[in-house]
C-alpha cells in the first residue's frame, strides 16, 4: 500500500531574500546617476531581461555560459538517475502503491543544473561558499527543453568532480599548445 503524502501537513518555508529593495535601488542610483530617470519597475525588468537571457545561453549552448565578472560557470550536465526508487506520486496514489517514475523521452537520464567556480577560484575570496539557486523560470525551460536536446549536453559521472572536466581541458589544451599532440591526430588512424 502506497502512502500519500498529507497535502495538510505543517510546511516549512524558507526566508526569501531578494536583493531588489528600495534600499537598493537608491544606492545604484547614487552610484549610477545616468540611470537615476529610470523607475524601481524598469530597471528589475531589465535585471530580468539580462538573466532570462543567460538561461537562453546555458540551454543552447552545450559547454554552458561564463558568468559575468568572472564569478563561476553554468552548465546543463546530464546524469544517470538516483538508485532509490523515484516515485511518480500521482500514478501511485491513483493505483494505491508505489509505482517508479520513467523518463522515457530521455532514455530514462536527468537534466541537472551545474555552477562551479573552479577555473576562477583565484579571482575571489571564499568561492567554496557560493552557490547558485535557479529561478523557477529557468528550472521549467530547462525541464521542456531537456527531453529534445538531451543528447546534446554533457554526461557527468556520479562519482566524478566537476574539476576534472576542466583539468582534462586544459591538459589537453596544454599539449597542443607545446606541439607534443598535433591538433590532426586521431588514435584511431594508425
Amino acid at each position: 500500500m502506497y502512502k500519500a503524502p498529507d497535502i495538510n501537513a505543517p510546511r516549512f518555508r524558507v526566508s526569501r531574500h531578494t536583493l531588489t529593495t528600495d534600499e537598493f535601488f537608491s544606492k545604484f542610483r547614487k552610484d549610477h546617476p545616468e540611470y537615476s530617470s529610470y523607475t524601481n519597475k524598469d530597471l528589475i525588468k531589465i535585471i530580468e531581461t539580462f538573466h532570462s537571457n543567460l538561461w537562453m545561453g546555458v540551454i543552447n549552448n552545450r559547454d554552458g555560459i561564463d558568468l559575468p565578472e568572472k564569478i563561476g560557470h553554468i552548465f546543463i550536465g546530464t546524469c544517470k538517475p538516483k538508485k532509490k526508487p523515484n516515485p511518480d506520486r500521482v500514478k501511485s496514489i491513483l493505483y494505491g502503491k508505489q509505482v517508479k517514475h520513467t523518463n522515457f523521452p530521455s532514455d530514462n537520464y536527468l537534466a541537472k543544473i551545474f555552477y562551479t567556480n573552479y577555473v576562477k577560484r583565484y579571482l575571489f575570496e571564499n568561492r567554496e561558499l557560493w552557490k547558485i539557486q535557479p529561478v523557477r523560470e529557468f528550472k521549467r525551460e530547462v525541464a521542456k527543453t531537456y527531453p529534445e536536446k538531451w543528447k546534446m549536453y554533457h554526461i557527468i559521472d556520479n562519482f566524478k568532480y566537476i574539476s576534472d572536466l576542466y583539468q582534462k581541458k586544459s591538459t589537453r589544451m596544454y599539449m597542443q599548445e607545446k606541439n607534443v599532440v598535433s591538433n590532426t591526430y586521431n588514435e584511431f588512424e594508425l
